[in-house]
């Protein structure tokens, strides 16, 4: 059967008027041109009829379909991920011939479908995207004067002061620096957060130098004052560097005397001379022997002018042992760092003379003179 909906009637006739079927309703104002709507027949709307409808005026049949047994259909419904729709009436069932129907949404709306897939956010969250389909809020930051930056896990957003070093592009203009005031091109910008001019006149001093004993520090340069603004500076040395500026280890050195008895003990008197090279000071003698025995060893100096091989120079005035000469007594060796009475100075190109004084049983003997070069 067809239900047609006219402006202000409903009626309930057949697919073909004229064949006109037992429980089908025909009202007697029919106007075909007032039908809007389609086709409809019982089992789709649950409809059994239990006797013919036999009303003839549009509210009769109105009437009858009211009274007959046309059962309700549920409302259904499509939940989203996460979200509910709450679909309530009276009676529950009413997909026809409804008292009242409600439909409500409740939950998180996803993100896929539009939403946060987040019911709630804090006041001042950041909200970001942590993937194609995800996303999370940034807490607000507790400290003033921070900005978002990329510097969290995986480039994601984070509170960031302004890094100096790589966070600053440019220069900053001068208007930022106390507003620029008092800026000009003969100020400079002082500690205390102000702009200010150079008092007074800086004047070029001239390079000054300490000489070391014996040496002379030469320093050049152009200007001659260009203790400040130099095009260049030079610096060197002239003369010879003081004992004192040399670590003492490179100053050390020793004279040695070997004196050979040629398998036989050694004879006293003369035995040799050396002439030595440079300035330098006594530290220490040592004697050392083949053997045990004894020996008394004096040394004598002249100056290379004064000597002569013994004749005036040097002989035994010219000791510089006093009356403790290098000796060993029964033993093999012998070592003095005290030199009680000494002349410990020797001068460059000065002789030393060295005279066995007393022996026995010694065949062979080297004196060994410590000493550091001045």
């Amino acid at each position: 059967m067809t239900l047609q909906i006219n402006h202000n009637f409903v009626s309930a006739v057949p697919d073909d008027p004229a064949a006109v079927g037992a429980g089908e309703v025909v009202p007697s104002n029919w106007n075909e041109d007032h039908v809007v709507t389609g086709t409809i027949d019982a089992s789709e709307v649950d409809y059994t009829p239990t006797s013919p409808l036999v009303s003839t005026d549009v509210q009769g049949a109105l009437d009858e379909l009211a009274a007959s047994s046309v059962g309700g259909q549920a409302l259904t419904r499509a939940n989203d991920t996460n979200v509910t729709l709450t679909l309530t009436g009276s009676p529950s069932t009413a997909l026809v011939h409804a008292t009242d129907i409600a439909a409500g949404w409740q939950g998180t709306l996803s993100i896929p479908r539009g939403g946060t897939d987040k019911s709630a956010w804090n006041q001042g969250d950041v909200v970001y995207a942590t993937g194609s389909t995800t996303l999370d809020g940034l807490a607000k930051s507790t400290s003033a004067t921070r900005y978002v930056s990329n510097t969290g896990t995986n480039n994601n957003p984070a509170w960031a002061q302004v890094n100096l070093q790589n966070g600053v592009t440019g220069n900053l203009p001068v208007g930022n620096l106390n507003s620029g005031t008092s800026a000009s091109s003969s100020t400079f910008w002082r500690g205390d957060g102000t702009w200010s001019t150079v008092s007074g006149t800086v004047t070029p001093s001239a390079l000054t130098k300490v000489d070391d004993t014996n040496v002379t520090l030469t320093l050049g340069g152009s200007p001659a004052t260009a203790l400040v603004n130099a095009a260049s500076i030079t610096a060197g040395w002239t003369g010879t560097l003081a004992s004192s500026r040399i670590n003492s280890n490179v100053l050390a050195t020793g004279i040695e005397f070997v004196i050979d008895g040629a398998g036989t003990v050694i004879t006293t008197g003369m035995k040799g001379y050396l002439e030595i090279p440079f300035d330098c000071t006594i530290n220490r003698a040592t004697l050392l022997a083949d053997q045990s025995g004894s020996i008394v060893v004096n040394i004598w100096k002249c100056t290379y002018s004064q000597f002569d091989a013994g004749s005036t120079h040097p002989v035994v005035g010219d000791k510089i042992t006093a009356s403790a000469p290098p000796t060993i007594s029964a033993t093999t060796k012998a070592q003095d760092s005290t030199l009680t009475g000494w002349t410990t100075t020797i001068t460059a190109g000065d002789i030393l003379a060295f005279n066995v004084d007393s022996v026995s049983t010694l065949t062979r003997v080297t004196l060994s003179l410590k000493v550091t070069k001045t």
